[in-house]
């Protein structure tokens, strides 16, 4: 939606300057205006100024709105990105929490890991249905030193 305003009020911008440029080869000044001779004639200049007139202040009513409308959106953005901004560093900071929290439960798990008790029991029983005469009871009693 943006993008779209923004390119339709840079082609106004863009066709109103040629606009411009183009009335401005014509302009009348003291050496080349013709006065009216009779009053027709000015009555007739004065419907031509009016219609330019009404013309242009129609256009600027709709260039004021455009405007207005641009600046809202540009507003509005703003505070999106704000917010944004506001949330990405929320984000960030639960995200280090997180990582300190990870390193800290490592440590604990090579801590316990790397811990020795000193005497350690081991047993178990191994059951072959096929095979009975290998089956029996299993026993590990360690001691670290």
């Amino acid at each position: 939606m943006f993008n779209v305003l923004l390119i339709l009020f840079l082609s106004a911008i863009l066709i109103l300057s040629f606009s411009i440029a183009g009335m401005a080869q014509g302009d009348i000044n003291k050496d080349n205006f013709k006065k009216p001779d009779t009053l027709a004639e000015a009555e007739k200049m004065i419907d031509k100024l009016l219609d330019f007139a009404l013309k242009y202040r129609d256009m600027v009513y709709k260039y004021k709105g455009l405007y207005e409308e641009e600046n809202k959106d540009k507003k509005e953005y703003r505070q999106l990105y704000k917010e944004g901004r506001k949330a990405n560093k929320q984000l960030q900071t639960i995200i280090d929490n997180q990582d300190k929290l990870n390193d800290k439960l490592q440590e604990i798990i090579e801590r316990l890991l790397n811990k020795s008790n000193g005497i350690g029991v081991y047993g178990g029983f191994n059951y072959v249905p096929l095979n009975p005469v290998n089956s029996g009871v299993q026993g590990e009693i360690t001691i670290d030193f």
